[in-house]
């Protein structure tokens, strides 16, 4: 059995200067217990013999390495930026920490460890030592562990910690009590928290540093898991996504009602923290029931009223503070969070916190000289008016201070073409992601690499977000709107939405690589963005729209919920039928049926079929045809227990391949004359059967490649003599 690692935190001057003697050096007994005990301590006193790198990196090695992170709390350590360092960092790592009091009172505990002094061990030289040592021996050897954060957003550049309303929603998530946390409305029960706050202050990103933060992974140890929900949610979509994490067939989610079922029996003995982003409907907490679990929910929101709606304690998160603002500017241009002008800046753009976020990135970048020089430009353009008045944004999404500061951005764009490129983010999804190929395609670019240095111009303009593990960039939903107005404004949405349909069919629409199921976490990836580039496509490109949903039927089935696939084929059924696309319509009718009989409605499927076969036999597509038997030969077996029915299905099947050696031989077809000799009871191929079949490979073999062909396969299986026996056979034949 491995060791458990632990790492030592502590101040120098709250131990004795003869570290080396142990009637003398609190710190060196406590060393010598915790290895007598089995545990691979890292003291500086006995690990740090080499100066060969610095001591903050050493230090950061050793954390990083650590299982277990000990701090030993006294006035010096208090005092210590040192100690600050090492312990703020092994929070970041999410590093357990042990803390105990070795001199002092329990106020000396960092209120950043977020621990109850209560769990501090007394060690102080009132208590008897041993005791107080085997109580630490038995703290580090209780488990610690921590919950996955499963598609939690990253934090963004330059986060800063607004203390008050971080704390009290981290309390309140791990209140026994609460139900449901809700960043939405002020304040009205105690069963829940709710934060709110207008579209741009910052309540996602407060969600996300919540979802991040190690206290709240260890209290919910089965998983933090981020739902992206937005205006128009696929509801069973989400459940699924939380069901599918723990197990769940995502086939027990065909509809937001059976949904909260299944998610309410999946959660059962869970405890797990599940948040939704930007949710516009109250009804949408009555689809995620965790009653009698340990589970939670975390909600944003913009509305108030809303959050009324769903029972909870609520904490309203306002815009940033003078403060706060100056602070969250200097983070992000390495400037003075004293500063009157950057404190003048936030209060002039009415703390909001996207607003701000583009000043600073303007500071940043040089466009503006200075703080007072980013204010004098940001009082101009108020004095001049609203710089986009005219612009068809949603009301919901218009800000002033916004308009203000983000017509700056756009105007300090170099040139047109970078402007140009900022408009066309319009036509990608609210809440989808993108990458770098997908851009280029969108700009017209023709290779990915041209879109390089212009991303990164709009990266640092704080224009566009960029996820460095991913390699995924997004934009906030806020800057997503005006781009889209802008776009429709020039007149260039449609040629724009026109390369996005077409960039993803080219992905995404070939129907045999979409069977490889290894393609599909790209699909994923891509697949808000996929479903708006279908929801344009069926209305002004039909038949590559009903091409790339019937290519993505496999993945839907694999991945997606059934009403998905409901909801994709019908607009694709639709589109076909208005375009007078056969194949696509025939497809389409084809995945419907399949559709119905997941939903065993039967007598839909049947039609379904019917009229698929109808027109795969009218334009004589065979592949179509056979695919559609077999699901009728599986629907008569599986559903209705037909086996007669089943069998005509399968021969029919057969009839049809056997009229083409290509069909005839094709492995997909000899699968299905296996489940048809199941089927039948038959016995297993006998040898003769086995010979006939590998003279028939032979043949076509034969037939491709010559006499040279056949000796080459048959090479080291059979003597040679036999070989040119066959190949004599072969000949006659021929």
């Amino acid at each position: 059995m491995t060791s458990t690692s632990v790492f030592f935190s502590y101040a120098r001057a709250d131990d004795d200067a003869n570290y080396d003697d142990p009637t003398k050096s609190f710190m060196r007994r406590l060393y010598n217990g915790l290895t007598a005990a089995g545990f691979d301590v890292w003291w500086d006193r006995a690990s740090l013999p080499s100066r060969s790198l610095t001591f903050t990196v050493e230090i950061e090695q050793a954390i990083r390495a650590c299982e277990r992170f000990v701090l030993v709390v006294g006035p010096g350590a208090a005092q210590s930026d040192y100690v600050r360092a090492e312990y703020e960092f092994a929070l970041a790592q999410c590093k357990p920490i042990t803390p105990i009091l070795r001199a002092g009172d329990y106020h000396l505990i960092p209120k950043a460890l977020g621990i109850d002094n209560v769990n501090a061990i007394d060690c102080r030289p009132t208590r008897d030592e041993a005791a107080a040592v085997a109580d630490i021996v038995a703290r580090l050897r209780q488990p610690a562990p921590i919950g996955p954060a499963i598609g939690v957003k990253p934090l963004p550049r330059g986060y800063i910690v607004r203390e008050q309303v971080y704390r009290r929603a981290l309390d309140a998530l791990q209140a026994d009590a609460i139900q449901a946390t809700v960043i939405s409305a002020p304040p009205n029960n105690q069963s829940a928290v709710a934060v709110f706050g207008m579209g741009g202050v910052g309540k996602s990103t407060l969600a996300a540093a919540l979802a991040h933060d190690c206290q709240i992974r260890r209290h919910y140890r089965d998983g933090v898991i981020w739902l992206e929900v937005g205006q128009d949610p696929n509801v069973a979509a989400l459940q699924a996504s939380v069901g599918v994490h723990f197990g769940d067939s995502r086939d027990n989610y065909p509809d937001e009602r059976v949904g909260a079922l299944s998610l309410s029996r999946v959660l059962q003995g869970k405890t797990a923290l599940l948040v939704l982003d930007d949710v516009w409907d109250y009804k949408l907490a009555d689809h995620f029931r965790l009653s009698g679990t340990a589970c939670r929910l975390l909600i944003t929101t913009r509305s108030g009223a809303l959050a009324t709606r769903v029972q909870g304690a609520d904490i309203q998160l306002n815009t940033l503070t003078p403060e706060e603002g100056a602070r969250l500017i200097a983070n992000l241009t390495g400037g003075d969070p004293n500063d009157p002008d950057s404190r003048a800046i936030a209060e002039f753009l009415g703390g909001h916190t996207l607003a701000i976020v583009l000043a600073a990135a303007q500071i940043a970048n040089a466009y503006a000289d200075s703080p007072a020089d980013m204010l004098r430009l940001l009082q101009k353009q108020q004095a001049a008016g609203d710089p986009f008045g005219d612009l068809q944004v949603e009301a919901d999404d218009k800000d002033f201070n916004l308009s203000l500061s983000l017509s700056l951005s756009y105007k300090a764009l170099p040139d047109d073409d970078l402007r140009r490129r900022f408009r066309a983010l319009g036509v990608f999804a609210l809440e989808g992601t993108f990458d770098r190929a997908a851009l280029a395609a969108v700009w017209g670019d023709a290779d990915e690499d041209k879109a390089r240095a212009p991303l990164k111009k709009l990266v640092d303009a704080g224009l566009l977000d960029w996820d460095r593990q991913s390699g995924r960039y997004s934009q906030h939903r806020l800057l997503r709107a005006y781009a889209r107005a802008l776009l429709a404004q020039a007149g260039e949405d449609e040629a724009a939405l026109k390369r996005h349909f077409e960039h993803y069919y080219s992905q995404h629409g070939d129907h045999d690589a979409n069977n490889d199921e290894a393609r599909h976490p790209g699909i994923a990836a891509d697949w808000e963005n996929v479903q708006a580039a279908l929801a344009w496509g069926v209305n002004h490109a039909p038949e590559p729209a009903c091409d790339l949903a019937w290519a993505l039927d496999y993945y839907m089935k694999m991945r997606e919920t059934l009403e998905i696939r409901r909801e994709v084929f019908t607009q694709a059924l639709t589109s076909a039928e208005r375009a007078g696309y056969a194949l696509g319509l025939a497809n389409t009718l084809k995945a419907l049926g399949d559709w119905s009989v997941r939903q065993d409605d039967l007598d839909a499927a049947r039609g379904f079929f019917a009229q698929a076969m109808t027109l795969y036999q009218a334009i004589g597509d065979r592949v179509g045809q056979m695919n559609t038997l077999i699901s009728l030969a599986r629907m008569a077996r599986d559903k209705e227990n037909d086996l007669a029915a089943a069998k005509r299905h399968f021969e029919a099947v057969f009839a049809i391949a056997d009229r083409t050696p290509a069909f005839r031989d094709h492995p997909v077809v000899q699968g299905w004359r296996r489940e048809y000799a199941a089927l039948s009871g038959d016995a297993p191929a006998s040898q003769d059967q086995m010979a006939e079949l590998v003279m028939e490979l032979l043949k076509l073999l034969y037939a491709a490649g010559g006499a040279d062909a056949v000796r080459e396969m048959l090479k080291g299986k059979l003597p040679d003599e036999d070989i040119e026996a066959i190949l004599a056979q072969l000949g006659g034949e021929a």
